[in-house]
């Protein structure tokens, strides 16, 4: 009740662009997935004891996130080693 007392004039005295507005929870916006580019790297150390770095890559994947991304590289390669995979969004 005290709170209704000293919010509601608080709140009428504002003008109509500081008045929050609400969104009914139907049109509430949505998250899109994003797109993440699969890449496959590989360190192979030189005859001259150099370590040179190979990328290659592995297709592309759609996640709200980079562990929902590797979800998808994971289920269509259940074999794969995700040590050396990297996901880099687009």
């Amino acid at each position: 009740m005290l709170e209704t007392e000293v919010l509601r004039p608080a709140y009428e005295a504002l003008s109509k662009e500081d008045k929050p507005v609400y969104v009914p929870t139907d049109q509430a916006p949505v998250l899109k997935p994003r797109k993440y580019q699969a890449i496959k790297v590989t360190r192979r150390t030189q005859k001259d004891g150099t370590e040179r770095e190979y990328r290659k890559p592995a297709g592309q994947y759609r996640g709200l996130n980079r562990t929902e991304a590797y979800k998808a590289y994971r289920k269509d390669h259940p074999h794969a080693n995700l040590d050396n995979i990297e996901l880099e969004e687009i």
